[in-house]
């Protein structure tokens, strides 16, 4: 009996419902027979950024969808979204040109963060307090992702799957470990802004697997940066498998492939 999911990418090998094709160099190493169980999916689960943009542009939905692909591997493109959103986020401008490091320099003090227009963004953000290290750093980019140096108290880590923040992390300013966020905590009180916040910018982005990471400082909350959900998300208990809950989902009927957004 067909199954009406497929992935590419291993993660749901063991998940009913879904076909694992493996991924391979280019969409032209599938035969025929498998392209067109890529083209009668529901979803296909799990393509590279490449194939995802295709399927986007084919209109076969995928997961996560391509602009979720798009957005956490981007400072770029998360800098304009926060932009148009109004989310509350750290002042954050993209500079291009020869002129970019004078430019800067006229509109930040010392110390800022600099960040690559593309790649992980929490692993290669680069925290500028010399003008030493900003010569060392700026003529790596073209354009240049800038963004204000943040203080916090604070840093709450929200992973959202499948449109839902499903479990996350709080750290406070100090302290030698994080509180994983539990159901209770979830619906703290104190944490109902940033977390109503992220739903918007779920909706608003189509990020339906991503990882939103809030700063806290003087109670007021920011959004830092957008990445790809670990594998093992915190939560109640003992830290919940990503690739499970996915599985779950499917089965439940709950990621039912939406048509791509237009």
């Amino acid at each position: 009996m067909k199954k009406p999911y497929v992935a590419l990418a291993p993660f749901l090998s063991g998940c009913p419902s879904v076909t694992t094709l493996g991924v391979r160099p280019s969409l032209m190493d599938y035969p025929f027979e498998e392209l067109e169980l890529l083209r009668s999916a529901k979803v296909v689960f799990f393509p590279s950024i490449l194939y995802a943009r295709i399927f986007h542009s084919a209109g076969i939905p995928t997961f996560p969808t391509f602009t979720c692909h798009m957005y956490r591997s981007s400072t770029l493109h998360q800098a304009m979204l926060l932009k148009m959103t109004g989310l509350p986020h750290p002042n954050t401008k993209i500079y291009y040109g020869k002129n970019r490091n004078a430019q800067v320099l006229r509109d930040f003090s010392l110390p800022f963060t600099v960040l690559p227009p593309f790649g992980k963004t929490s692993h290669l953000r680069h925290e500028i307090s010399s003008l030493e290290e900003f010569e060392a750093c700026f003529r790596k980019w073209n354009p240049l992702v800038v963004q204000e140096s943040s203080p916090w108290e604070k840093k709450l880590s929200l992973s959202c799957i499948n449109f839902q923040v499903i479990g996350g992390s709080l750290e406070s300013l100090g302290s030698s470990t994080a509180t994983s966020l539990d159901t209770h905590l979830l619906k703290d009180a104190s944490l109902s802004h940033p977390i109503s916040l992220t739903h918007r910018l779920l909706k608003a982005g189509d990020l339906d697997d991503i990882r939103v990471e809030w700063i806290e400082h003087g109670g007021v909350w920011r959004l830092l940066f957008l990445q790809r959900p670990t594998n093992e998300i915190p939560s109640t208990g003992k830290p919940l498998n990503r690739f499970a809950h996915i599985c779950e989902q499917i089965v439940q009927g709950n990621i039912s492939g939406n048509p791509v957004k237009g």
